[in-house]
This record gives C-alpha cells, structure tokens and sequence, in this order.
C-alpha cells in the first residue's frame, strides 16, 4: 500500500472520484445527525423514508449504503441473523457496477468500513482478519482522497478502531497484526496531541515486537 501523508492525500486527485455524498435535503441533513449521535434506528427510520426517485446516483448510492449500514448497526444482537445478512449483501453491490467492475468512490469505501466493522463489532461473530481486509481496503481508499481534513479524520479513525481491544487481558492485543506501514501513516497524518500520542504509542508497540536493533531503537 502506498505510504500515506498530508501532502499526498492529492496525489491522486485525477484517478479517484470525491462522489456520492449525502443528499443535501432536510430529512439527509436530520438523518445523518441520528447516525453522528448514533440513533441509528431513528436514522434508518429517516432514511427510509427519503423518495430515491428524484436524486441523482451518487446520491443514491449513499442512500442505499445508509439503509444497509444503517440495518445492521440498528439491530438487536440476538438469535436472528437476517438483519446482518442482509446488511451484507446490501454493501456489497455497492462494491462494483451490473458487470461486475469494481467501483472505487467514497461509498465504496464506506461500505468497506461497514463491512469490516460488521465483522469485528458484534460480539456473537468477532473475525479481525476478515474486518482487516475490509479495513484496508478502506484505508487504501481514504489515502488517496482529495478531501485532507475528511481522509484524515477517517483514515485515524480506521486504525485506532482495528487496534483497540482488550483481548487476552491486553490493550491494543490486534494492533500487533496492522501493518508497520499503516501506522507510521497515522503517526504522519495525526494533527492533535491525542492523536499523536495515541498513533505513536501504536506504532512503538509495534516496532518493540521487531527483532531488528533498527525497530527497537525507534520504538524507545
């Protein structure tokens, strides 16, 4: 994967399309505020309730990754799987056109997300492996968007949730699993204190597993 920075989060500006945002309409605008305080039942209500017919498709596209995102992350974690199942299917059609060509927008890159997080944060079905594909792929996406302060914010926010975990009585257990390369990344891009710290706590735990004097040194 490409080494991400500041600077070159422009770099591929020509090739990678900034498309599919959310509709600009009074219930979106409601809408994604339940999904950033995370009522995500009232937000899949509101999104339900928005006519597709009249937007265009990048909006669309967004709609439709909202209400299978929005599915799952809203339903009880219970002895029904149907809700997941159908999230799942949901966010990947939105990953390449009817012939089957991969797509590479933001939604894609959300529904990525989506996916990853839909295998790693419902307790009845943890799979870190299969989350970190989705992740990566994810984070491949954000590293090349032409919106900084957005790639930054969600490219951290990719790496600390794949780190964070409490597993086998350690803080951060998967972060031993996230490539070097991606957390020197995050150490390059981090802006605020916290998140220079937190990135580069990442980074040193994983350097001091090395067996290189070279890692070590870096990671005292």
């Amino acid at each position: 994967m490409r080494k991400l920075a500041v600077a070159s989060l422009c770099a591929l500006l020509a090739l990678v399309a900034l498309s599919a945002i959310p509709p600009a309409d009074a219930t979106s605008k409601d809408a994604e505020r339940l999904v950033r305080e995370g009522s995500f039942k009232l937000a899949l209500d509101a999104y339900r309730k928005i006519d597709k017919s009249s937007l265009p498709d990048d909006e669309k596209r967004w709609v439709d990754f909202r209400l299978a995102d929005l599915l799952w992350r809203s339903a009880p974690e219970g002895d029904d799987p149907t809700p997941f199942a159908d999230a799942a299917r949901g966010l990947e059609r939105l990953l390449q056109d009817d012939k089957g060509n991969p797509i590479r927008d933001r939604v894609s890159a959300e529904a990525q997300e989506s996916l990853g997080d839909l295998s790693w944060m419902p307790r009845r079905n943890r799979n870190w492996g299969l989350a970190w594909q989705r992740y990566s792929a994810a984070l491949d996406w954000w590293a090349g968007s032409p919106d900084v302060a957005l790639a930054r914010a969600r490219y951290l926010a990719i790496v600390f949730k794949a780190a964070d975990s409490h597993e086998n009585g350690y803080y951060n257990y998967y972060a031993a699993n996230i490539p070097i390369e991606i957390l020197q990344n995050a150490t390059d891009i981090a802006a605020t204190p916290n998140d220079k710290s937190h990135a580069s706590y990442l980074l040193a735990t994983q350097l001091s597993r090395q067996t290189d004097p070279e890692s070590i040194e870096r990671a005292r």
